[in-house]
């Protein structure tokens, strides 16, 4: 579909024999229409190093692999239902004319209970975070254990990406954030060849699951229970990793929302239910997954910039963006070496 598709089934199509009615949120990789009962999430049809959508087929296929995924996390996802379009007339669901696309049904929930709204309402408190670390705690005990061959290159290679985007970085910041890239590859290097050797126990130790793969703020909402929401459906790679690496992205995050003290009181509250962090050398391990995974959100941000033709988007794109290199620069070490 079309960002002009996309426009006029949430102003004039129907699901259920209702008009939708819907507003628009719209990523790097997909649109979500909200209306009053529900989500419709429609995955745009790109592909890019890390995912294909390019074919009605491949787009299906993924609704339904993240449906699937996503119902051992929540009770929200409900069904992969067709996009058609008969004449002018756009349809959800069951009805006439050719089915254009594919999209996933979710329950829609309070966007204020969103855990990034929260945080930016200063509304989240330590109650909030210590339910939070029950039930990510539980799912991750229960989550599959992945017995799979330590390799330094592949995780060097996962953190240098982070390159892809220097010369984004150089057009829309300045010299220095382009350089911070060097310097935060430079430093991951090195860091994995002197941890090679506790990262490969953890691996033995049975740390290395089948996980969420984006916890970040966004994707969850603070309820009771808190329900965890949109994991990777793309790439099961990207899902077999390290408890530490699942965590830290979510520790990152909420220090981006300028909350230290709840990033450490969440590490303190999970590891008394899990204790996945068991020496100094996990707790400098973790760190390290809050650099990388600032960078994925710097980048993310960044590219999600590219596709925006509204400036205040553009802008609010840029300003995420800006955020996790700052955080990055503060997690590097003050010198880094680069040869």
């Amino acid at each position: 579909m079309k960002p002009s598709d996309i426009r006029q089934l949430a102003s004039k199509g129907s699901f259920g024999k209702k008009p939708i009615k819907a507003s628009i949120i719209e990523t790097h990789i997909s649109w979500v229409l909200l209306n009053e009962d529900f989500a419709f999430k429609i995955k745009k049809p790109v592909k890019l190093t890390f995912l294909n959508f390019s074919t009605l087929n491949l787009r299906r296929h993924y609704c339904m692999r993240e449906l699937f995924l996503n119902q051992s996390y929540s009770n929200i996802y409900l069904d992969v239902l067709p996009i058609r379009k008969e004449d002018n007339n756009w349809t959800i669901g069951d009805g006439n004319g050719d089915i254009i696309d594919y999209t996933v049904r979710m329950k829609r929930l309070q966007n204020e209970k969103k855990m990034d709204v929260m945080l930016n309402d200063d509304k989240l408190n330590k109650k909030h975070i210590e339910q939070l670390s029950k039930t990510i705690s539980s799912i991750h005990q229960e989550a599959e254990i992945v017995k799979t061959d330590f390799n330094l290159t592949n995780l060097k290679e996962l953190f240098n990406g982070f390159v892809d985007i220097k010369p984004l970085v150089l057009k829309y910041f300045y010299v220095r954030d382009a350089n911070l890239i060097d310097r935060s590859i430079a430093w991951s290097n090195k860091f994995l060849e002197s941890h090679e050797v506790r990262m490969k126990q953890r691996r033995k130790e049975g740390f290395i699951r089948l996980l969420h793969g984006d916890l970040h703020c966004g994707n969850i909402f603070i309820s009771n229970p808190p329900v965890i929401f949109d994991c990777i459906e793309f790439d099961d790679n990207l899902r077999q990793i390290d408890l530490l690496s699942e965590i830290g992205f979510l520790c990152m995050d909420i220090e981006a929302h300028d909350e230290p003290n709840l990033s450490d009181y969440f590490v303190e509250k999970y590891n008394k239910l899990f204790n996945v962090i068991q020496t100094k050398e996990d707790y400098e391990i973790l760190h390290y997954y809050k650099c990388f995974r600032a960078t994925i959100r710097a980048k993310v941000s960044i590219l999600s910039a590219v596709q925006q033709q509204n400036s205040s988007k553009l802008k609010e794109a840029l300003s995420k963006a800006k955020t996790y290199l700052r955080l990055l620069k503060t997690y590097l070490p003050s010198k880094v070496y680069i040869n």
